[in-house]
């Protein structure tokens, strides 16, 4: 079975879409969620509390609250996990988390709200989350320019 990575990979080289401001991988609407294959897993950082948005927060931003998990790279080989702990209509605090061959550190960042993507882009490496209307989430990670990309779910 070929890898849905690869197919993505090769249209992205292409060219990639531009849906809004950020250039996303042509066909990455059409990937699923899955199970990572990683070798090494993304921790949830111990101790993180989420807190609830508020009344005032809209809606279509107050569903990014939350434990985020899911897959990127090639043949699932990238584990990656969001954890969203506030939400105001401006933007959130939230922890991109990340595991390929290496893990990433649990930092605690900013994320803006373009549209209707959730940036984290303070800092290295840089996410771009973009919420389906199903409510799976696809993300970018992109460093200099070496990208990955995969799909999210909400955790339990």
């Amino acid at each position: 079975m070929r890898s849905p990575f690869l197919i993505v990979a090769a249209t992205c080289l292409a060219g990639c879409a531009a849906t809004t401001s950020t250039p996303w991988p042509a066909g990455i609407e059409s990937l699923e969620p899955a199970i990572s294959q990683s070798q090494r897993k993304a921790t949830w950082p111990g101790g993180a509390v989420v807190v609830a948005p508020g009344a005032g927060v809209a809606l279509q931003k107050a569903r990014w609250s939350g434990r985020w998990e899911g897959w990127a790279c090639q043949n699932f080989t990238c584990d990656t996990k969001l954890v969203v702990l506030s939400v105001t209509n401006d933007g959130a605090k939230g922890m991109p988390l990340w595991a390929g061959t290496a893990e990433s550190p649990h930092e605690v960042r900013d994320a803006v709200f373009v549209a209707d993507e959730l940036h984290v882009v303070s800092g290295e490496p840089k996410f771009y989350y973009r919420m389906r209307k199903t409510g799976e989430v696809e993300m970018m990670r992109t460093r200099g320019t070496a990208m990955g990309w995969g799909v999210l779910t909400k955790s339990q």
